[in-house]
């Protein structure tokens, strides 16, 4: 017996794909705050729907898209449905100060920034001062993606050597 771990799929978009097709009705995740269950199957749905609002925006594969959004089912949807889009996620702390986020939203690339109410103002302020355009989207953090699939969805090949993620820490972690 081999203690080997075997994936059954290696990006986020075969994993997500991979539980939708055998367990559609399993519980993904639950949202305490709002009640809510999210299924395999309607984690996919989520994520194609994700993939169209980032293509809507203008968004392809390997674009960075940042996020600035406390705990929640969009928070998710964002983190997860960027990597299945096979766009790069890049997390903004806002506790890491204004100068580091600043520093952060240049140096890695972000054309789009999904942010919560709370958090607008800030971000609005730090793309102003870029010398890019970069796109801010305003999102409720516990509604969840909320685009809908006009067409066919064209899905971008990922690869499991494919950049999914871009951190940025302090070096204390």
């Amino acid at each position: 017996m081999s203690n080997i771990y075997t994936p059954v799929a290696d990006t986020v978009r075969g994993m997500v794909d991979h539980y939708a097709a055998r367990q559609a009705d399993a519980v993904f995740a639950c949202f305490p705050e709002t009640n809510v269950q999210l299924t395999y199957g309607q984690l996919q749905q989520q994520m194609r729907a994700q993939t169209a609002e980032l293509q809507q925006l203008g968004m392809q594969a390997g674009d960075t898209v940042s996020f600035m959004m406390c705990n929640g089912r969009t928070t998710l949807e964002l983190f997860l449905g960027a990597m299945y889009a096979g766009c790069i996620i890049s997390p903004l702390n806002p506790a890491a100060g204004r100068d580091q986020l600043s520093h952060v939203v240049d140096h890695s690339d972000s054309k789009l920034i999904f942010v919560s109410a709370e958090f607008e103002p800030l971000v609005r302020e730090l793309v102003a001062e870029i010398e890019r355009p970069i796109q801010v989207v305003c999102k409720d953090v516990d509604a969840g993606c909320q685009a809908a699939i006009a067409g066919e969805l064209n899905l971008p090949a990922v690869a499991s050597t494919d950049d999914a993620m871009l951190m940025y820490t302090s070096g204390t972690t």
